[in-house]
């Protein structure tokens, strides 16, 4: 018995060709000229970005002056901004990775981007919470509210864990008097507390906790020393209202890992990165004062795994040479034309469509003679 298939009409390799390239001529118009999506922020963060760059070189500076050594395997960008693996005044291992990241200017617009997600306009009152790990990032956010011409309010800690302002010499407060002298930042800190674990050292011996208060006198910022972490965060709390006067903190922004702040790195496993909304189950968070806003209805911005920053907004993790300012997509994001896509496909499908089912004077246009029918032929 014989096999009945059916024998399409042939199609010229010059039609197969013109169709492929057709295809291939639209993809490479959506690829080659996207939109650049604008979210009206650009310059703003733009400038807070500039800010913490003249910062971050700042403090850099300042080390090289004090003859700080740099590590090549710990700071391959020479940023200088990165501290050392082990100190008395370390309060527990750091993640370097996370740390040599942090060293990017652009995270300033990040900061931007994350207050404004959370509702926060020009003007609006928050309130910072600090620690000494992650000095780039504290950089970042101070440069973010200023460029956002925000009324700040600042707490931090003296401490830090590993790679992080954690040189006895030159620790976060010295930092941010530095950086306020030279007319960098605008906004000092109300209150230092010891910081580490329990916010007043716990564990640690009596000269060095010594030098942590000296840290904070040289600092010539008002040391805040509760006997109990419940008292810390009662404190910083009735700190940070006396200093609003009256008015509602729209955002409370927490660098690292504080006890007081968030709980330490429990209580950061728990809030995660980026804007965490009053409506966040944060079941089994203890009192701190990032729980205490969110009770208030106030989001935070909690800033602490860089990394996971980074390639959320396009930044460079782990950069051998240093960032400069505009680079990642926090300053907008490139999108393809939707129009053009649904278009080009459109065109393609048309175009094939009349390649397998012509008429007679478009198949004679196209094959150069006339044209018979041919219908289906049998075998």
């Amino acid at each position: 018995m014989k096999t009945l298939y059916y024998r399409p009409k042939k199609i010229s390799k010059g039609i197969l060709i013109s169709l492929a390239t057709l295809s291939v001529v639209i993809i490479l118009a959506i690829e080659l000229f996207p939109v650049k999506q604008s979210d009206g922020l650009e310059a703003v963060k733009l400038d807070a970005a500039k800010r913490a760059d003249a910062a971050l070189a700042a403090i850099g500076e300042k080390r090289t002056e004090m003859n700080h050594r740099w590590i090549k395997q710990l700071d391959p960008a020479k940023t200088m901004v990165i501290g050392p693996t082990m100190s008395s005044v370390t309060t527990q291992v750091g993640h370097l990775e996370a740390k040599q990241t942090s060293v990017n200017p652009n995270f300033a617009a990040v900061v931007v981007d994350l207050l404004a997600s959370a509702g926060v306009t020009k003007g609006d009152r928050v309130a910072i919470g600090c620690t000494g790990s992650f000095p780039a990032l504290d950089v970042a956010a101070y440069c973010a509210v200023e460029a956002m011409e925000l009324k700040p309010t600042i707490i931090s800690s003296a401490t830090s864990s590993q790679y992080g302002a954690n040189d006895p010499e030159l620790m976060w407060p010295d930092m941010e008097k530095h950086l306020f002298e030279k007319g960098l930042i605008a906004n000092r800190s109300i209150a230092v507390s010891l910081g580490g674990v329990g916010d007043r050292g716990v564990g640690m011996t009596d000269d060095v906790l010594a030098t942590l208060v000296n840290v904070v006198e040289r600092s010539q910022s008002p040391l805040l020393r509760e006997k109990t972490l419940v008292a810390s965060v009662r404190e910083r709390m009735r700190l940070y209202d006396a200093a609003a006067d009256g008015e509602k903190f729209k955002a409370y922004i927490n660098v690292g890992g504080g006890y007081a702040s968030v709980r330490g790195t429990k209580g950061n496993a728990v809030f995660g990165d980026g804007v965490i909304l009053p409506t966040a189950d944060l079941t089994g968070v203890k009192d701190c004062a990032a729980l205490k806003f969110l009770e208030r209805g106030v989001p935070v911005v909690n800033l602490i795994n860089a990394v996971d920053l980074a390639e959320t907004y396009g930044l460079a993790v782990a950069p051998v040479a240093p960032v400069p300012v505009g680079e990642g997509q926090v300053f907008g994001r490139t999108v393809y034309r939707r129009g053009w896509a649904s278009f080009g496909i459109l065109l393609i499908l048309a175009a094939a469509w009349f390649v397998m089912h012509p008429n007679a004077t478009l198949e004679k246009l196209l094959n150069g003679k006339d044209a018979a029918p041919t219908g289906q032929l049998m075998v």
